[in-house]
């Protein structure tokens, strides 16, 4: 919580708020300008179940920083991609993860860092429920 505490007061002093979770940033960070993705392919990426990923791209469709359209192939699915508004969001959070983790990076050595990614992977591991969601009931209590 201290952790997440800390990125939303970096992220609050850029001067930004767009109002999107971390995990709607994550989805709009994982597309790159120009590419358009099945979503179950784009739930792979994030490590969310379709049923959550669907849930998210509805809402960033909705908010227009995603479009969705039918899959050419197969009408069943349906493909995402990337709205201007999305790509200036992309690109405005990957300036803001570069500029954090180099503040971070600049404070410890490569050795303190290496350990510390480490860890955080095996914590997220730790926290998700079988759909690669991160548990709720984890996250109230801890």
């Amino acid at each position: 919580m201290m952790l997440n505490e800390q990125c939303c007061h970096l992220n609050n002093s850029s001067g930004e708020d767009n109002s999107l979770t971390a995990k709607e940033l994550q989805v709009l960070a994982s597309l790159n300008p120009g590419e358009s993705v099945p979503i179950i392919d784009l739930a792979k990426r994030n490590t969310l179940s379709p049923s959550r990923m669907s849930r998210i791209i509805d809402k960033l469709a909705t908010r227009g920083f995603l479009r969705r359209e039918a899959d050419e192939h197969d009408r069943r699915y349906s493909r995402v991609s990337l709205t201007e508004e999305g790509i200036s969001v992309n690109h405005d959070t990957a300036v803001f993860r570069k500029q954090c983790e180099d503040k971070i990076r600049a404070r410890m050595s490569e050795t303190e860092f290496a350990v510390i990614q480490k860890a955080l992977r095996l914590l997220i591991f730790a926290m998700e429920d079988d759909n690669g969601d991160v548990d709720a009931d984890t996250t109230r209590h801890n």
